[in-house]
């Protein structure tokens, strides 16, 4: 009874705050494996067919997919199923189609003497679904942490600064933090692994009604976004389609989500609503232009492959100057053009990366806290932090005699510094390209623990 008059008088007293929106999959810890389907099954190869009892999944590991897990009774003969690249699989309880690929680690065969049981895994649909949807939810996997508007989750109960929301382009997008328990959140956080910590709810904003194709753009867009955002890949997956009448109409298998292990802070932390929605809406508009579109792209792969630190401070050095080439020839060129094709390519690589700099104030000097980088570039004789840069990554790429002593004078932490300079470098870069303004965290204080806060923009 007691239970029961808390609840009530919590639900009285945040009852104008808008309840979160509820995932349509739910996780106990992480890296547990999602059940979507079980059920019956029949893979189609032309006019034969393999009938079973199968279950769909969601597995994280080696890599985020949708797997079907067909058994079959008895011993049979798959060869001719082995040899081709593409099959069809139907579900007749819920009338749907999908592709599944395998061959090699692709697909698993396992016979004995109750009988067979195939796994395959499912990259997409035989046709796109024939519905008009009023509401797309989707699933984001290991988002940010953030200090948004509030909503109250009604299990417990209790209330969180969880939600941001932004329109754009005549969507409506609303992210709610998932209530995860504690032991789910300290995993993620100290021992790595995945698990669904938001929901994005989409839908348009004069209600009409739209088709799974229109909103995967808003989809990708987000994707990219918040792993930039967090320097690390955070992957959105299984978006389902709701009508009018809040019914479930269809659920996408398709999404195999990149993925990074656990939750990195990034370089804003904790985004604030004005700043999600004034950041997104540059973004997306950039992300929408089918040339701007391929370079953000390709800058926020580099930039995230480089953060995670999984090349090593070397690798991120090389990958943070591929980076820098292909924003200042955008830059310089292509949108200002402030030079031609041809004076950028008679221009060094140091000079092109302190024109870059340049459009956005950047500092040129190396800065103070990074000692050892600065011993190293007196020895050097370099000048400045794109020289420090270019001069190092050389002596990686170029080996001679002469840039080997260069990486005699750089064998440790100078490296690691380049590389959290590099990383500043290019944080700075793609937050002016898409017009970012607001608070600002650079990736590598995180990494050494001494953010005090800083801003950019104005």
């Amino acid at each position: 009874m007691t239970s029961h008059n808390q609840n009530n008088g919590f639900n009285d007293r945040w009852k104008n705050t808008p309840m979160a929106n509820l995932p349509h999959r739910h996780m106990r810890s992480a890296n547990e494996k999602i059940e979507l389907y079980q059920g019956p099954a029949i893979v189609h190869l032309g006019e034969d067919q393999l009938r079973g009892h199968c279950t769909v999944s969601f597995s994280w590991f080696p890599d985020a997919r949708v797997e079907a897990s067909l058994a079959i009774t008895g011993i049979i003969n798959i060869n001719a199923f082995v040899d081709t690249d593409k099959l069809k699989l139907t579900f007749p309880e819920i009338k749907r189609d999908e592709f599944v690929i395998f061959g090699g680690s692709g697909m698993q065969v396992n016979q004995d003497g109750s009988g067979t049981t195939i796994t395959l895994i499912i990259i997409g649909h035989d046709n796109d679904p024939d519905i008009r949807a009023h509401k797309t939810q989707a699933l984001l996997i290991n988002g940010p942490d953030y200090r948004g508007e509030l909503i109250r989750y009604v299990e417990k109960p209790s209330i969180n600064c969880g939600r941001l929301f932004t329109e754009v382009d005549g969507w409506l997008i609303t992210i709610d933090h998932i209530d995860v328990n504690k032991q789910l959140k300290d995993s993620l956080r100290h021992k790595s692994g995945y698990a669904f910590t938001h929901t994005i709810t989409i839908s348009r904003a004069d209600k009409s009604p739209f088709t799974p194709s229109d909103s995967n753009g808003i989809i990708e867009s987000l994707t990219w976004f918040f792993s930039f955002l967090c320097g690390r890949w955070c992957g959105i997956t299984l978006p389902v389609y709701i009508d009018q009448d809040n019914n479930l109409q269809h659920e996408d298998w398709r999404w195999s989500p990149r993925l990074s292990t656990g939750i990195k802070e990034g370089w804003n932390i904790p985004i604030e609503p004005d700043e999600f929605r004034n950041a997104y809406v540059k973004f997306y508009e950039f992300i929408q232009s089918p040339g701007r579109g391929r370079l953000i792209r390709t800058a926020i792969h580099w930039y995230v492959q480089s953060s995670m630190g999984a090349i090593g401070p070397e690798g991120g050095i090389i990958l943070n100057q591929t980076a820098f080439e292909l924003l200042s020839y955008y830059i310089l060129v292509d949108s200002k053009g402030t030079l031609s094709e041809d004076g950028y390519g008679r221009l060094p690589a140091a000079d092109k990366l302190r024109l870059l700099l340049s459009q956005f104030n950047g500092q040129l000097s190396l800065p103070k806290k990074y000692h050892r980088l600065i011993k190293a570039s007196k020895a050097n004789n370099w000048t400045d932090g794109p020289e420090t840069l270019v001069g190092l990554r050389n002596a990686l790429v170029h080996r001679t005699n002469k840039k080997q002593q260069v990486l005699d004078r750089a064998q440790g932490i100078e490296m690691v510094e380049a590389w959290w300079l590099g990383l500043y470098y290019m944080e700075l870069s793609i937050m002016w390209l898409i017009g970012y303004s607001g608070r600002y965290c650079p990736v590598e204080t995180i990494l050494t623990s001494c953010w005090d806060g800083a801003a950019i923009g104005g």
